[in-house]
């Protein structure tokens, strides 16, 4: 019985303790919970030039180079560590594409019909995505640093990458509330014991 008692306590701790990061959706932002980061969506923005984006969005700031390699890291691996590339990767990639999309709102449509998610960092650079130009079957996947774009100009196919610290508050770990309820259960079969 103290057992599976036991068991079932530790298979709960481990099963609270191991949330891995992901994103939500939150209408008009989206939550990177990886890195605490909340990211404007960029078909907000788009039209606007750098300034008014900023203007119009209090609170947000310019997306760090840095910031964009692991955002889009998080989407496509063979983007970990990069910073200044563009990728074009076959058609495996399709869901990760939607969800980039679905998330951060499609910027525009180039020629041929292909959808697009950009949007602009600081200083010219830009991050994001596109479906093939001429059906030729892949992705192209673009993150470019400084001078690729005018930030200074609005641009009819991407929107500007703000992000935000969002206040924190601090929230009990559910791990931790597992262990105090493991240890007072632990006390009250001791206590039942002694009483025997």
């Amino acid at each position: 019985m103290n057992t599976k008692i036991l068991f079932l306590a530790a298979f709960a701790f481990l099963t609270v303790s191991s949330a891995q990061a992901g994103f939500v959706d939150n209408g008009t932002y989206t939550k990177d919970t990886g890195s605490g980061l909340d990211w404007l969506d960029w078909s907000s923005t788009l039209g606007l030039t750098g300034s008014e984006a900023l203007d119009s969005n209090d609170g947000w700031r310019y997306a760090t180079a840095d910031e964009a390699s692991d955002l889009m890291a998080n989407f496509f691996p063979v983007f970990d560590g990069i910073t200044d590339t563009s990728l074009e990767l076959d058609l495996s990639y399709q869901d990760k594409f939607n969800d980039l999309l679905s998330l951060f709102g499609q910027t525009g449509i180039v020629t041929g019909g292909a959808k697009t998610v950009y949007a602009q960092l600081a200083e010219g650079g830009v991050i994001g995505a596109r479906e093939s130009l001429d059906g030729r079957g892949f992705l192209a996947f673009d993150l470019r640093l400084p001078d690729t774009y005018d930030a200074t100009e609005a641009n009819d196919i991407m929107g500007i990458a703000l992000v935000r610290s969002p206040v924190t508050v601090e929230v009990t770990e559910p791990a931790t509330l597992g262990l105090l309820g493991l240890g007072l259960a632990g006390l009250g079969l001791s206590r039942r014991r002694r009483i025997s």
